[in-house]
């Protein structure tokens, strides 16, 4: 936040519903949301450059927690 970083990791997530359905664009924030990471890219150097691309396990990655980004 401000600061500068030559190294970052960026999660792709699917949005859908507890059931697995899909919801509307309109819809994702709501508290209905369940977000699923699908892929971890990890980027690093002064020159940003992709150095791994991680695919976590199709269970919730942190639990009971959903997190928002």
């Amino acid at each position: 936040m401000g600061t500068a970083r030559n190294s970052y990791e960026v999660i792709f997530s699917r949005v859908d519903r507890p059931d697995r359905n899909p919801m509307a664009l309109s819809e994702v924030a709501g508290l209905e949301a369940k977000m699923t990471p699908v892929v971890i890219a990890d980027i690093q150097g002064d020159r940003p450059t992709l150095h791994n691309v991680a695919i976590p396990p199709r269970r919730s990655f942190w639990g009971d927690i959903m997190p928002m980004f």
